[in-house]
């Protein structure tokens, strides 16, 4: 017949040695099948409009505005590169003949075509002051494949607020 150890020193040693194979073992499992589920952030992204506020109309938004990218190419040619896991945050900013209070407002992301590359179709601003959208990249999409997108912004220049979009691009690489 087996008699437990009356020793207490034993008894705590052996209760922990328990808890740290359940710990370890739980951990285990969670990593092994929980993998699809969960995504590592890798990096932050941050895609910056440059807008310049008194000259932008509905007819000249590739004149007035951009990513950075050279004359060459225009605001439906640029193309962000992430990898899943990535997190991008778009924001705007007024430049040109500006005056105080002059403000760009990413407003939306729609995503028009192709995989759900973010966690839905449409991410929204986040009402601050600058506006600007955060996505996180899923593993959703085929890698390598460019997607259009629609830049939702907002225009506040003397008072006045204007809507406009612009349709880059999205390649996921990894």
């Amino acid at each position: 017949m087996y008699l437990p150890p009356s020793n207490p020193l034993i008894m705590k040693t052996t209760n922990r040695l328990l808890i740290l194979i359940t710990i370890v073992l739980l951990s285990f499992s969670n990593t092994t099948y929980g993998q699809k589920d969960s995504i590592l952030v890798r990096k932050a992204r941050t895609i910056i409009l440059n807008v310049n506020v008194a000259e932008i109309t509905n007819k000249t938004i590739n004149e007035h505005s951009n990513f950075g990218q050279g004359k060459d190419s225009s605001n439906e040619e640029f193309t962000i590169y992430a990898n899943v896991g990535d997190i991008i945050i778009w924001k705007g900013l007024p430049y040109g003949e500006s005056t105080e209070g002059d403000i760009v407002n990413i407003t939306g992301i729609h995503h028009r075509n192709g995989n759900d590359i973010f966690s839905k179709n449409m991410l929204s601003g986040n009402g601050g002051e600058p506006e600007k959208v955060v996505g996180l990249v899923l593993n959703l999409a085929p890698k390598g494949m460019e997607y259009k997108y629609k830049i939702f912004f907002t225009v506040i220049h003397d008072g006045k607020k204007k809507h406009y979009h612009i349709d880059p691009k999205i390649q996921v690489d990894d």
